[in-house]
């Protein structure tokens, strides 16, 4: 669904781990544009007003979701930010990271070639975690303001998916413009305020030649005009360092030219200082403009969704994978939902560019049995502590599925988005021992993903843990359940090539004339893939039917 469907998937607070703050309406639109699909409000969240100024948006980008909040129209800079994202925290505590996404004016260089429409990403450079407060700090006698405060860095999870992303574009060049594309072809109004206005009209004056009075640069001395090499294409280009946040707005060649030189200034911005000591915060601006007198609002709506765009790049290059672990900076009781993406099956399906799979394998020692819970516990706490024992089994760790169930944690609990159940994870990883602990205390071995219809038998099956599906099948799994492709369990242990598991489910009642959704039976995917013994198991496993 693109974000033309909107306002039919309704989730809680409590789902929300990224924010996204923006200093404009216009930034507001290039963000909201991106989104691949539009939510209504939580189900548990009520707006006051009185006690919470923002307006929320709230959305999906590949398998994150997203609140985006803008400032109160007409009221700029670093305090005004600081109580948007303070009050977004509080309104929704699961918040991993805040995004400020939005313009800026740019600082070009022999080092920086930086172009009307680039983006440029806070990256910490020594001395400094990415953003410089400019305006707040000791005067020294030269007039110069030296910083005093130390600002928090982007967390570790971002800054790993940056230099991906640095990586990539380096090696296959950018790929914002197809995103802005794509964007754009489902708003069709935006596109007069939000295409590339054209390379002739990026023009750059030197540094030390105030603006002629005027609404344009119609007066200007073309022979100021700094002459530089043409670009090729419109692509935007990235630049990774340090970002000017503070209170006043430059507008001068000569300010712009002198934080350049002392620090090394790539662009400049009014809030995300205010941000970072809130929550842990990357800022993204598109350029807009020189940060000198020669200013016009015509590129804002293109570095705008440049910018926003960058950001959908690096969110949808994360992937679920890549999030933090542990609780989210404002969250120290309440446990994050867990998500899992779909990827459950023989090729591991996953939402378009999220990265699929587990972390890390599962430990398979084996695991002491659950002492039950004897004091009845309320259903909400039942619920609570399975989601935990989903969040335990999605990141590999055994003892705490244990604790959890021992503490009457529900062990069918199920991923809100993806239907998973913690039975899934053990099944795809191998662990015997916890899949055994699971369905002792009632998990539900016939729960179908979403999406793939994947079931645990079926994981287990396309993986080849034949000890895994002992247990399931012990436990009444439905052994001709279909998965993905209409495909069965002993499809897919007779396409991966797992001749036990095949021996296995055979012996358990699986048909091996059954054809899935392309008419295929599990013989014919074991001769295409050239695993003639279990082939051969096949044939005379038919003679039986």
């Amino acid at each position: 669904m693109n974000a033309q469907g909107s306002g039919n998937v309704t989730l809680q607070r409590a789902d929300y781990k990224i924010g996204w703050i923006c200093a404009l309406s216009t930034e507001l639109a290039a963000a909201t544009v991106m989104l691949d699909e539009i939510y209504g409000s939580p189900s548990d969240f009520i707006w006051d007003p009185k006690h919470d100024h923002n307006p929320y948006t709230f959305g999906r980008i590949g398998c994150h979701h997203i609140v985006l909040a803008v400032l109160p129209a007409g009221v700029y800079g670093t305090n005004n930010a600081a109580l948007t994202t303070k009050m977004m925290g509080i309104a929704f505590p699961n918040l991993y990271f805040v995004l400020m996404v939005g313009i800026g004016g740019g600082v070009p260089s022999a080092a920086h070639d930086i172009r009307l429409g680039d983006v440029v990403v806070s990256k910490p450079v020594p001395g400094h975690p990415g953003v410089l407060q400019y305006d707040f700090g000791k005067t020294g006698p030269d007039g110069e303001v030296r910083a005093t405060g130390v600002l928090s860095k982007p967390p570790p999870e971002l800054l790993g998916a940056i230099a991906t992303m640095e990586t990539k574009y380096i090696m296959d060049g950018g790929s914002l413009t197809s995103v802005v594309d794509d964007a754009l072809s489902r708003r069709s109004n935006m596109r007069r305020s939000f295409s590339h206005p054209g390379l002739e009209k990026d023009v750059l004056y030197r540094w030390d030649y105030t603006h002629v009075p005027g609404e344009h640069c119609t007066h200007c001395s073309q022979t100021m005009v700094e002459v530089r090499s043409p670009r090729e294409t419109t692509e935007p280009s990235i630049h990774y360092g340090l970002i000017g946040s503070g209170n006043q707005v430059i507008k001068d060649g000569r300010t712009r030219e002198r934080f350049r030189e002392r620090h090394g200034i790539l662009c400049f911005e009014m809030e995300a200082a205010g941000i970072m000591d809130t929550h842990p915060c990357l800022v993204i601006r598109g350029v807009c403009d020189y940060a000198d007198s020669h200013k016009n609002k015509s590129w804002q709506g293109y570095a705008a969704i440049t910018a926003a765009a960058y950001a959908k790049d690096l969110l949808l290059s994360m992937g679920i994978q890549a999030m933090p672990r542990g609780p989210a900076p404002e969250q120290r009781l309440a446990l994050p939902s867990s998500s899992a993406g779909p990827m459950w099956g023989e090729n591991a399906l996953s939402s378009p560019r999220c990265t699929s799979g587990l972390a890390r394998p599962l430990r398979k020692a084996p695991l002491p049995a659950v002492r039950p819970n004897r004091e009845p516990i309320s259903p909400q706490l039942r619920e609570e502590y399975g989601k935990r024992i989903l969040q335990a089994a999605r990141e590999g760790k055994m003892p705490l599925v244990k604790i959890f169930l021992e503490k009457g944690g529900d062990p069918s609990t199920r991923d809100r988005e993806w239907n998973v159940t913690a039975l899934h994870f053990t099944a795809q990883a191998g662990h015997h021992g916890g899949t055994h602990l699971l369905l002792k205390a009632g998990a539900d071995p016939n729960v179908p993903a979403r999406f793939t219809r994947n079931t645990p038998l079926f994981e287990a099956a396309s993986h080849g843990h034949t000890l895994v599906i002992r247990s399931l099948l012990q436990y009444k799994a439905d052994v001709m359940r279909y998965g993905r492709m209409k495909r069965t369990p002993l499809h897919a242990a007779a396409a991966g090539g797992h001749f036990e598991c095949v021996r296995v489910l055979v012996d358990n009642g699986a048909d091996p004339d059954c054809e899935d959704g392309d008419g295929y039976t599990p013989l014919d995917l074991a001769e295409r893939e050239g695993h003639l013994e279990i082939a051969e198991c096949l044939r005379e496993a038919q003679g039986f039917f």
